[in-house]
């Protein structure tokens, strides 16, 4: 969708398929990172192959390109839990995604590669992630709070900062 940045109004609405192979194994993205105005990251869990997908969506004009950009080698979490939060940072030499179920957040390299975790007990659930420059931003259920780290620095121990 895309909104009209005078009148906020809807400006466009496009639908399109995404599948890693047959149309019936269509991808449902129920997380998105917009990284600018034509290219978006949306994250797909495939319980069918343990992993999550991690598909870069390029628009162009009216038309959109879609490749799959990194896969994990298993679903992260073992309860089922859903993913609270997703986004992409680029702030660093070695850019990466970060994945948050409930209170832990996962740091995966740019081919899939769990490359760190984190776990902070707020006793709250994540509502959302972002990223600026070097700071990741954690937003909690609840009490509305923002939490930010520099997690790229970080080692797993030390809490993140409100």
């Amino acid at each position: 969708m895309q909104i009209d940045k005078k009148d906020m109004q809807v400006k466009r609405i496009w639908t399109f398929a995404v599948s890693n192979g047959k149309r019936e194994n269509n991808c449902y993205f129920l997380n998105a990172d917009v990284i600018d105005d034509n290219i978006m990251l949306a994250l797909f869990h495939s319980k069918f192959n343990h992993r999550f997908e991690i598909w870069k969506i390029t628009r162009t004009g009216n038309s959109f390109k879609v490749k799959e950009a990194a896969t994990t080698d298993g679903d992260l979490i073992s309860n089922s839990s859903q993913v609270q939060g997703f986004t992409y940072s680029v702030a660093h030499t070695h850019k990466c995604y970060y994945i948050a179920f409930n209170d832990y957040l996962f740091k995966i390299d740019a081919k899939g590669n769990l490359a760190n975790y984190y776990h902070f007990n707020a006793k709250r659930e994540v509502e959302g992630l972002a990223s600026y420059k070097s700071k990741i931003y954690i937003a909690m259920n609840k009490r509305a709070e923002v939490f930010d780290s520099n997690m790229a620095k970080q080692p797993q121990e030390q809490a993140l900062k409100k």
